[in-house]
């Protein structure tokens, strides 16, 4: 009869219960897979061990199931001869043989009950470990992509920053392409600031640096003097004033097309990872007779397989490679360099930049 009941009623209730879970177990793990792909990689190493201890349980628990059916039945069987048979056991006086009897059958019975129970607790403790594996991965998933929301929100500070001016110039306000043919620089009543609300930091700059001249600009630390070489490329805006060059208000120029005419060694000096023709010469406007073949070694990303004098002449070989400027600016180009270096750079803007206007910002005057 125990065994007509659990065909009956268990087995298609337990069974209708794990096909609803397998189901909503399963769409689970197929909408959060395509989402995250790599989510699948880590179900798979949880998958088999699920596996593994469901195997593992399944062969001992039908065992203990079997057991506890066969040792359940004499007691039942027991029962009924007992409820028959009541009156005569009581006129032998077998009442304590058949008491003793039946203990013996429950505690038999018993032994299966409690081991499946050890089994049960057996397996729950290796699926909630499993399932804590799966929490764990998903805390630390969790945590790493709040350590990386940082960046998102560093790249949307930068899309609130102000936007330079254009990139190219307009029809009305374009230079013509051999501007500047003198490279004369004229600074009438500038005034910069880093940022609107902060304090200017040129005040009222005039001076006018004829063509072809060399002109040293030197000050204490926070004088301005990198300000005017920043505000010559419209890295920093000017707040009021103008800014002229061969005539030309830059203000309205396009960023290219300024920043295009002016050469720059700057102190930290800017190298690419690639060749050092790729270096030189980035546009690839030179040909390969203008460049030597040695020039080729491949620079590390920032220059750092060259020497600060090494990424300074490459600067310089740069600038001289830029014919189209008559302006070269220098920005404590020769700090931090050693004075044989020092010496050749200078001997260089001598001899091959005697056409240019020369601006040329140093801390002190050596």
């Amino acid at each position: 009869m125990r065994d007509v009941f659990v065909i009956d009623e268990v087995i298609a209730r337990v069974f209708s219960g794990f096909l609803r879970t397998s189901a909503s177990v399963v769409s689970v793990v197929v909408v959060v897979s395509w989402a995250l792909p790599p989510f699948f990689l880590v179900g798979i190493p949880l998958l088999i061990s699920y596996k593994s201890v469901q195997s593992y349980y399944l062969a001992t628990s039908r065992e203990i199931k079997r057991i506890d059916a066969i040792t359940k039945s004499p007691i039942f069987a027991m029962l009924g001869e007992t409820l028959v048979g009541v009156a005569t056991i009581r006129a032998f006086g077998e009442q304590g043989r058949f008491v003793a009897e039946n203990e013996a059958k429950v505690d038999h019975n018993h032994e299966a009950c409690f081991a499946s129970i050890g089994a049960n607790c057996w397996l729950a403790v290796r699926l909630e470990f499993i399932g804590n594996v799966l929490i764990l991965t998903a805390a630390s998933f969790a945590a790493e992509v709040e350590t990386n929301i940082v960046s998102c929100e560093r790249v949307i500070e930068y899309t609130k920053l102000k936007q330079e001016g254009p990139w190219e110039s307009d029809q009305q306000h374009r230079p013509n392409p051999s501007w500047p043919k003198k490279g004369e620089i004229v600074f009438q009543d500038v005034q910069c600031r880093y940022r609107d609300g902060l304090d200017v930091v040129l005040k009222g700059v005039d001076f006018k640096v004829q063509a072809q001249e060399k002109i040293g600009i030197c000050g204490r630390t926070g004088a301005g003097k990198s300000t005017i070489a920043l505000s010559l490329f419209r890295l920093v805006e000017k707040a009021a004033g103008r800014i002229l060059i061969d005539g030309v208000d830059i203000s309205h120029i396009g960023l290219n097309d300024l920043r295009s005419k002016i050469s720059i060694i700057p102190q930290d000096s800017q190298c690419f990872e690639g060749t050092w023709r790729a270096n030189l010469d980035p546009e690839g406007s030179k040909t390969d007779e203008e460049l030597r073949a040695g020039w080729k070694q491949k620079i590390e990303e920032g220059g750092h397989n060259l020497s600060h004098g090494q990424r300074q002449l490459l600067c310089l070989s740069r600038a001289m490679l830029l014919k189209s400027s008559k302006i070269l600016l220098m920005d404590e180009a020769t700090s931090s360099v050693d004075p044989e270096t020092d010496s050749d750079i200078q001997a260089v803007i001598r001899k091959e930049f005697q056409s240019f206007t020369v601006l040329v910002i140093a801390h002190r005057l050596k």
